[in-house]
């Protein structure tokens, strides 16, 4: 297994968790590790949260990207009220776009960081 590391910031104003993800993700103990990781943080702040993730420096091998898929589904449903990623990377977005349609889950994948909280204060405007 190797080196997983997730950073975060979270905004409480806004109820934003920025993350950045720096993973070469190839088994499932990788994946549950990755999950584990997230999972930490979350049960530590005890409320659903808005998330931007800065894909930059995940790779998702794609004979595991079906399974990273479920995962993330479940781990969204019960952390996340929305979930939006960025990549300056062109890479790195296919790359995860393609995990997330394998799970069938939208991706909701940006160039930018700018990009991602415009989209986050879209998902919030919708859920008022």
């Amino acid at each position: 297994m190797m080196a997983i590391t997730v950073k975060y910031e979270f905004d409480e104003a806004h109820n934003i968790v920025f993350f950045t993800d720096i993973a070469d993700i190839k088994t499932k103990e990788d994946v549950d590790e990755f999950i584990r990781i997230y999972n930490e943080y979350f049960k530590k702040i005890d409320r659903k949260v808005y998330a931007v993730s800065n894909i930059n420096d995940l790779k998702i091998h794609p004979d595991i990207a079906e399974y990273y898929g479920e995962r993330i589904k479940a781990m969204i449903a019960d952390f996340i009220q929305g979930h939006v990623r960025y990549a300056t990377d062109y890479q790195a977005r296919v790359m995860l776009r393609n995990a997330y349609l394998r799970a069938r889950i939208p991706a909701h994948i940006f160039d930018t960081k700018e990009e991602a909280l415009k989209a986050i204060e879209e998902i919030k405007g919708k859920e008022q």
